[in-house]
């Protein structure tokens, strides 16, 4: 199925564009940016001190408890419950850090005062998945007890809970299933595609990986000598950021099978 960059492959990489497989290419990491209603204000110190959270004492297992179970929660240097293993240490100032179980995995998520920043999603849909799930535990808050800080606004009580999503960033990583000798690839795609894409690689800095951009599509790769691809998009929008990935992947599949021919 033809798409908008086709006339961008064929002019820069001297190639008729073909669609390759893309259905086993998942996402290893996405970092998503759940915005809020305007004029919401999400009481994070508040959330920190109140919201269900798991004695550590209490689980071993996480599969054995339902989606959206809150396993710990951090704000500032305090902790509640036991982070899993893994979990960042870090503390960020004007927000509280959660860890929430989906299911079959683990999702982060810094609230602050209107937004949610959500890591640890395997496809958008975990985003939206835990939004509610949250909201469900802040409804409840105000459900429970009339003196509770949080006020029951129209927000609360309406879903979707965020104004829209924002992908801030989506990680996809692929194998070649060859190794590669990096000096020797810099050069080919300086030689052949430095119009399309184009690297900062320097050997003596880089050693095993190489960075490379492609501009048009908005993608960055991480290149590592052992076939291992690491591929980078930042949109605001859900359906370009997947887009930008599955052409910048179609791209790297056409760089790397000229390489490889030219090795012959």
């Amino acid at each position: 199925m033809a798409n908008k960059y086709d006339p961008f492959i064929k002019k820069h990489l001297g190639i008729d564009f073909q669609e390759v497989p893309f259905d086993d290419l998942s996402i290893s990491t996405a970092t998503m940016d759940v915005r809020m209603h305007e004029h919401t204000e999400l009481r994070y110190e508040t959330l920190f001190r109140k919201l269900p959270v798991v004695p550590k004492e209490s689980y071993s297992d996480a599969f054995k408890w339902p989606a959206g179970t809150i396993f710990a929660a951090k704000f500032e240097d305090q902790v509640r419950g036991s982070p899993p293993a893994g979990g960042s240490s870090v503390a960020f100032k004007n927000s509280t850090m959660i860890w929430m179980w989906l299911e079959e995995k683990w999702v982060n998520v810094k609230i602050s005062s209107n937004n949610l920043h959500i890591t640890g999603c395997k496809k958008v849909e975990h985003a939206a998945e835990t939004a509610r799930h949250l909201q469900l535990h802040i409804q409840h808050l105000v459900g429970v007890s009339s003196s509770s800080p949080i006020e029951p606004t129209e927000f609360y009580s309406k879903w979707p809970y965020g104004r829209r999503i924002d992908v801030c960033m989506i990680n996809f990583n692929f194998k070649l299933g060859v190794a590669l000798d990096l000096p020797k690839f810099d050069a080919f795609i300086a030689e052949n595609f430095g119009q399309a894409v184009f690297s900062s690689y320097d050997q003596n800095i880089h050693g095993t990986s190489m960075p490379l951009k492609c501009p048009v599509l908005s993608v960055t790769y991480t290149v590592n000598d052992n076939g291992q691809i690491s591929m980078c998009t930042k949109e605001a929008d859900v359906e370009k950021s997947y887009a930008n990935v599955c052409n910048g992947y179609n791209v790297f599949y056409v760089i790397a099978h000229a390489f490889n021919d030219s090795l012959r």
